[in-house]
């Protein structure tokens, strides 16, 4: 597949990604639909299972139905690299909370997450650790509507210190690292998320989590970056592991 940038992983023949480093990889692949080939499109219809074709159909817009097949057709075929398998023949599971994990190939340690938004697709994979990803459009709302509901109490300080044309990026970007970390937890929107406080945004991000016995935020990676200045993406690895090591690929076409 075809990248801008420093690609993430060789993507060809048949090559294991986890016998490249051995660090924990934490490969992040992104794409724009509106900017993907027609073999690209056409490859994601193609691998969809009965069950997902028929959930296209039953979007009412077709922008909803085009992001929805892209997404779920992409994300196959690149677990289908990773496995050297047909992208068709993966099966998938909801694990408790709704998190989709696979459940064949049985054998397989992969760990995913999957996000969307207008305009962009994410896809994260890394071996074995939980993991999220969250990708948003800067700007999509007002962030000053949110941040009394949104921001821990140091998190809303530290924004409003920021001269006022960059806090819809900083705000955006500490949407998407809690959005991600949740993911990664396998947690919905109703938890509490000024319970979360991320800081060390000039350098590793770190996170704190109050009032929640069975995660402090301490043993989470996280990575972060603004695409285009129009896109935010943050993802979010649980590891006690101190040789991490993220990547991002944009995708376009196939090999």
């Amino acid at each position: 597949m075809v990248s801008r940038g420093t690609p993430a992983m060789s993507m060809a023949g048949n090559l294991d990604p986890w016998q490249v480093s051995s660090e924990l990889r934490v490969d992040i692949f992104l794409s724009q639909p509106r900017e993907a080939s027609v073999r690209l499109w056409n490859a994601a219809r193609n691998v969809l299972n009965e069950e997902e074709r028929q959930r296209a159909r039953r979007f009412v817009f077709d922008r909803d139905r085009d992001m929805y097949v892209f997404s779920h057709g992409l994300l196959r075929l690149l677990l289908a690299r990773y496995m050297v398998a047909d992208p068709r023949e993966l099966t998938f599971a909801s694990a408790p909370g709704g998190r989709p994990e696979l459940v064949s190939p049985s054998s397989a340690p992969i760990r995913f997450n999957l996000s969307h938004t207008d305009g962009l697709v994410g896809c994260i994979l890394t071996q074995k650790a939980d993991c999220g990803l969250d990708v948003e459009q800067i700007g999509r709302v007002d962030y000053r509507h949110l941040v009394p509901t949104a921001l821990a109490p140091e998190e809303r300080s530290a924004l409003l210190g920021l001269a006022e044309a960059d806090r819809p990026d900083r705000f955006c970007e500490i949407w998407t690292l809690k959005e991600a970390y949740l993911k990664g937890r396998g947690l919905g929107i109703s938890y509490p998320i000024r319970n979360i406080s991320f800081s060390g945004f000039d350098g590793n991000r770190r996170c704190r989590v109050v009032g929640d016995e069975r995660d402090d935020g301490s043993t989470w990676h996280f990575w972060s970056r603004t695409f285009a200045g129009a896109y935010s993406a943050a993802a979010a690895v649980r590891t006690q592991r101190d040789d991490v090591k993220f990547s991002a690929t944009f995708i376009e076409d196939l090999p």
